[in-house]
């Protein structure tokens, strides 16, 4: 996407701006501004358009299905981040326009424009939401070891008193896992260069981000697809689907068994892509655009 890059140069920019003209900011806003804009400095930056929308819908309602406690959503290995410290503009969440108050893309709005993520060695992946009107919000964390997602305590009474904001951040957050998640399935996505080496260059002059950092992520659905394979041998083409993480009943020799209350062994299964785009998304069945970067 051309804009990308020019998008988030733009956020930067109004970030040192803030940051120049801070009289009005409190310690604690200031300081925000001045991490997060370091942080988009050293940041690896990816964008994920619109395509991505319906798997991304599909995945969310699959993890946090029959899940009423969000300390009990379980994220599987593949939603580590592919660095340290990601920069990520997700072009699929719906936003309100504050003066028509008609529902507009929100990627672009000034309302939201990506959010920066830290994963620590713990496994905790913390996450920042970023907008060029608004001071950086920290607003949670998803666990890969421990499992579950954590809110900052400022926003506990909200979200128990508030069933739409609570919902909203746990899509934010769910949803950022599984585009982390699609990014680390080498067999159905594409990492290109996104923006055009001019972009890339006049970012890396004013803000010291290297070029080599920006990303556009793409179905890659132009190879030859081979199709799953059962325990018999037969091959299936089959639309792109998620498995979320579950027990399944095992032998008491197998590695890694767990006996559960039942007294039975288990294995877990971490949470899984099925499938293919190629074929389509299941309960949507769209077929999704060759993607392409700018």
């Amino acid at each position: 996407m051309p804009q990308f890059v020019e998008i988030v140069t733009d956020v930067m920019d109004n970030f040192r701006n803030r940051i120049e003209n801070s009289e009005d900011l409190n310690f604690r806003a200031l300081q925000n501004f001045r991490d997060s804009l370091e942080d988009m400095k050293e940041a690896d930056m990816y964008f994920i358009s619109e395509d991505f929308k319906e798997a991304l819908e599909v995945y969310h309602n699959e993890l946090v299905e029959e899940e009423e406690d969000s300390r009990h959503v379980v994220f599987s290995e593949d939603c580590r981040l592919p660095s340290k410290l990601c920069f990520i503009s997700m072009d699929t969440f719906d936003t309100k326009d504050v003066v028509t108050g008609e529902v507009v893309r929100a990627f672009g709005s000034g309302h939201v424009d990506g959010f920066l993520c830290r994963q620590s060695e713990d496994g905790s992946v913390a996450i920042r939401l970023v907008s060029r009107n608004s001071v950086p919000t920290h607003i949670g964390s998803y666990e890969l070891k421990r499992g579950g997602i954590r809110f900052p305590t400022e926003m506990h009474e909200r979200l128990e008193n508030d069933e739409s904001f609570h919902a909203m951040y746990l899509e934010m957050i769910t949803t950022i896992s599984g585009a982390f998640s699609l990014i680390n399935q080498p067999r159905f996505v594409d990492v290109l260069k996104s923006g055009s080496r001019q972009q890339r260059k006049r970012a890396q002059k004013q803000h010291g981000v290297d070029v080599e950092q920006w990303h556009e992520i793409s179905w890659n659905v132009n190879e030859p697809i081979e199709g799953e394979v059962d325990d018999r041998g037969r091959s299936f083409h089959m639309p792109l689907h998620y498995t979320r993480g579950h027990w399944r009943k095992a032998k008491p020799h197998w590695d890694d068994v767990v006996y559960r209350q039942d007294g039975l062994p288990y294995i877990w299964i971490d949470g899984f892509w099925s499938g293919h785009p190629a074929y389509g998304i299941k309960k949507g069945y769209h077929a999704p655009k060759l993607g392409k970067a700018a």
